[in-house]
């Protein structure tokens, strides 16, 4: 896997680098609103909006599944739940102590605050 990670970097890499070499000429930048103007490299504004632009996308995917993982962790809850000894009908009515079980969760709660 690292490998693969390699082969795939390296010709980006050096792609990249070839971009910004052969676009180094200055441009002015406006930004309208404010009257504020800058100069930048041809390859900085490039490679800058296209950074910009792959995290806006990673961060509207990760809205976009926000629903998804809150169901997840409510279904881990649940499962967590129903695999709890007191859950089980039988374990909880004649074998399982809930008093020594909730004397139990304190003392480790305790020694770990």
């Amino acid at each position: 896997m690292r490998w693969l990670s390699w082969i795939v970097m390296l010709p980006l890499a050096a792609a990249v680098i070839v971009f910004s070499v052969s676009n180094r000429a200055v441009t002015q930048v406006d930004f309208w609103p404010f009257g504020y103007i800058v100069e930048l490299p041809v390859f900085g504004i490039v490679l800058s909006s296209l950074l910009l632009g792959f995290m806006l996308g990673g961060f509207i995917a990760w809205l976009s599944h926000a629903k998804k993982r809150s169901e997840a962790r409510a279904a881990t809850r649940v499962a967590r739940n129903r695999c709890s000894p007191s859950y089980h009908p039988v374990i909880a009515g004649f074998f399982w102590r809930p008093a020594r079980e909730s004397r139990i969760r304190l003392s480790l709660s305790e020694e770990r605050g």
